[in-house]
């Protein structure tokens, strides 16, 4: 096949796989990573030589898209509803998931109940995946069930500004990693130096690309050159942060968040880039599911090391997300059904660990098998999240009045 036939096939399987299997109450993203599974068992000889690399580029974009839209949730009016309460909370549930994750591997590396190559790096990847969550699964979820109240609040909240949090802490971990895996001493000052220098680097860029967005918004007005002019926007901070090697994800996030608050009409500009962004986004599921290795998953010596990693991502990661959301909420003051169930709603996880895998692939060759990993364990909290997020809701009680009436006749004595 060709390269554009190879697109149609990538494309094609992608949505017939999400057809049927959303009958099956499957999320979307998973059924375009299980078609990416498809075509690598069935097809991969098939398909142009260098096809599958090319995927970190429609990755690499993707994510550029993604973190524009990231910006456009940090409306000023949208903080100021929010307020310091669930900017807090985000953060504190954020960091507290990093540093349980980060800590714990390091435990089980001493304690050697795990085997990591390099421990400290892979530890650091690892935990910055675990911060981000899945905004698209968890909104699904609120607007299936029609829920209404404090959880729903404080959640769609956090998992809007979550992944923002991720991001910078993602960022800051990759530096820390590129000093210990280019190996030398290492000094506290780098450390702490380094990450600055990068994330104020992708501010700029992000401030520059924005402000140039704004300005030339005014001249394009109809919605096809918004369109337009944002695919050129995204593509330019994407590039000129490649080549200063500083984080696109954050570059494009101040992008939109300078464009959502300071442009005439952003909302539609937001609403045709997500049009545009949901093929991106299908081929790029289908990329990281081509891109996942069977046979180092299925590898016989090596299986019983990642399912133990594995098992320990999952309960780490869902421990940092459900004590830290609650210590969050006792923080801030948040009502009590937020304290108990926000942290169950925040376990799904997608795209943006995934870009994180795809990212770190690229910079660090050496971690190219977390990515198989990575993705294995999104698969996981893709099928279990939306169920522990439905499960919250309906703790809490705030589903729409028709979704508890069965199950109070179910609870009803006779």
């Amino acid at each position: 096949m060709n390269a554009i036939l190879s697109l149609a096939v990538f494309v094609g399987l992608g949505v017939v796989l999400a057809r049927v299997l959303k009958r099956f109450g499957s999320p979307e993203v998973l059924s375009y990573i299980l078609a990416g599974l498809v075509i690598s068992v069935c097809l991969a000889r098939f398909l142009p030589k260098g096809f599958i690399s090319a995927g970190d580029t429609v990755g690499t974009v993707a994510l550029g898209f993604i973190a524009l839209e990231i910006g456009d949730t940090f409306r000023l009016k949208n903080v100021r509803e929010v307020g310091s309460k669930g900017l807090w909370l985000s953060v504190v549930q954020a960091v507290f998931t990093y540093a349980v994750v980060l800590l714990g591997f390091l435990a089980t590396e001493a304690l050697h109940i795990t085997h990591l190559p390099d421990p400290m790096p892979v530890a650091l990847f690892l935990a910055s995946t675990a911060a981000a969550t899945a905004p698209a699964a968890t909104f699904m979820v609120v607007q299936e069930y029609r829920a209404r109240g404090p959880l729903t609040n404080y959640l769609l909240m956090a998992v809007t500004f979550d992944d923002a949090v991720g991001i910078i802490l993602f960022d800051i971990s990759v530096v820390i990693m590129r000093i210990i895996l280019r190996g030398g001493p290492l000094h506290v000052s780098e450390m702490i130096l380094g990450p600055l220098r990068e994330i104020g680097l992708s501010l700029l860029i992000g401030a520059v690309t924005g402000a140039i967005m704004v300005v030339m918004s005014r001249w394009f007005r109809s919605k096809s050159e918004r369109l337009l002019l944002a695919i050129m926007i995204v593509l330019a901070t994407v590039g000129f942060s490649q080549v200063l090697g500083v984080s696109s994800l954050l570059a494009c996030m101040v992008t939109g968040t300078l464009f959502a608050n300071m442009a005439v009409d952003p909302t539609s500009t937001f609403a045709s880039v997500h049009t545009w962004t949901v093929p991106l986004l299908l081929m790029f599921f289908v990329f990281s599911g081509v891109d996942i290795n069977l046979a180092l998953l299925l590898n016989l010596a090596l299986l019983p090391k990642f399912a133990v990693v594995a098992l320990c991502y999952v309960i780490l990661r869902s421990f940092g997300k459900i004590f830290g959301s609650w210590a969050g909420a006792r923080m801030v003051k948040a009502p009590t059904t937020v304290a108990k169930y926000l942290g169950w709603a925040m376990l799904p996880q997608a795209g943006v660990a995934i870009g994180f895998a795809v990212i770190a692939r690229s910079i660090f060759p050496e971690l190219s098998y977390l990515s198989t990993i990575v993705l294995a364990l999104v698969i996981v909290f893709e099928v279990v999240g939306p169920l522990a997020a439905k499960r919250a809701l309906f703790g809490s009680r705030e589903v729409a009045p028709e979704f508890l009436k069965p199950l109070e006749k179910a609870t009803t004595p006779s």
